[in-house]
């Protein structure tokens, strides 16, 4: 029977970037283990890496403003954000430093930006007002009462990101097993293990092979929670949220990133502008509830859109406006309660990641380093 000293599942951000931190503590350590076993070994159920959530967000990286301090949200997003200077040189991956301005447009809004303003600075992040000449150059594009920026915001290509990491992963000959879907996960029993010899913990199949393990980490994003059942594990529930996105070819301010002030259902950041490397303009995402993993974004979301871009946004035509792409945000439930902080958990060698939505792109590398302790 096969032996893997760790199995990832997920090939994801978050999956491939946990076995790229692994792999680099090795090479760092010049750890030149011969063991006929395979070290690792990543199952995705899907054709492609980062198929769902990792290819569907605004790529934007986080500085940390938003989060409770001291939550892992709030750790692990900054110092992911500051990694990603070092990941993307490893990586020949672009990373722009626009900044972001978040800002005011309604009464209701001003109240709460100094909140948001004091939480930012209470975090330890990088954040000032706007200056009245900035204030005057955004009034020509956005309805403005207040505003603050974040300089430690940037973008990223997620495509050519999760390409450069698959590419990594190749070349350091390691198992990325795509189309490969995981069936079921046993945890094995001491006297199971000690008949195994190899300090194995769990029995694996997929659609393919069956082996044993010895950590299984579980980064299946969407799938996270269902696939935790397995182990009777059944606290979490999976609640997911669909975020749509809006084109438009019309010229706008492209300098930095405009956020409002986060609605206060906290299941997003609010409608922003966005632009990728190519300058496309995009605006999103909304929010909508949703039990289906469904990708099409209809034409009727344009018209349920237009009054979260038309009350801050100036001069965007309705009509050039177009559906884009959309994601979706694999947020859970603890005891009934949605959970607002990552959920990384080690029983035992099973490690588990669920709840990894907005900032799971920013604090990936630093996740990575997080779960690279937690192997044994």
């Amino acid at each position: 029977m096969l032996q893997v000293k760790t199995v990832i599942i997920g090939a994801g951000i978050i999956g491939t970037s946990i076995a790229k931190s692994l792999i680099d503590n090795k090479d760092n350590n010049n750890d030149n283990n011969n063991d006929n076993d395979i070290d690792l070994a990543i199952f995705e159920q899907e054709n492609f890496i980062g198929h769902h959530t990792s290819s569907r967000n605004s790529g934007v990286i986080h500085a940390g403003l938003y989060y409770e301090k001291d939550s892992l949200k709030h750790r692990l997003c900054i110092e992911g954000n500051h990694l990603w200077d070092q990941w993307t040189h490893e990586l020949n991956v672009p990373l722009n430093r626009c900044g972001k301005f978040i800002i005011a447009s309604t009464e209701e809004e001003a109240i709460r930006f100094d909140n948001l303003f004091l939480k930012a600075k209470n975090n330890g992040t990088d954040v000032r007002l706007a200056t009245a000449k900035e204030i005057k150059e955004l009034q020509e594009y956005v309805i403005v009462k207040k505003a603050f920026f974040s300089p430690n915001t940037a973008i990223i290509e997620t495509s050519t990101l999760l390409k450069s990491i698959a590419d990594f992963l190749y070349k350091k000959n390691i198992a990325l097993m795509l189309k490969n879907k995981v069936l079921k996960i046993v945890r094995l029993d001491i006297e199971s293990q000690r008949d195994k010899n190899h300090n194995n913990r769990f029995y694996v199949e997929t659609e393919r092979e069956s082996f044993y393990c010895r950590n299984l980490i579980n980064a299946a994003g969407c799938f996270a929670v269902d696939l935790r059942k397995q182990l009777a594990l059944i606290e979490l529930e999976k609640m997911w949220v669909k975020g749509n996105y809006l084109a438009t070819n019309q010229q706008f301010y492209k300098k930095h990133l405009i956020y409002p002030v986060p609605p206060i259902d906290e299941k997003i950041l609010g409608v922003h502008s966005t632009f990728d490397h190519a300058g496309i303009l995009r605006f999103g995402p909304d929010a909508e509830d949703t039990d289906e993993i469904n990708y099409h974004v209809y034409d009727s979301i344009i018209e349920k859109m237009w009054p979260q871009i038309k009350i801050r946004f100036k001069n965007i035509d309705y009509k050039q406006l177009h559906p884009d792409y959309c994601g979706i945000r694999p947020q859970i439930k603890f005891n009934q309660k949605k959970y607002n902080d990552f959920w990384i958990k080690n029983f035992d060698g099973y490690i588990e990641l669920c709840g990894i939505e907005s900032p799971g792109l920013t604090a990936a590398p630093a996740i990575a380093n997080y779960i690279r302790k937690l192997i044994s």
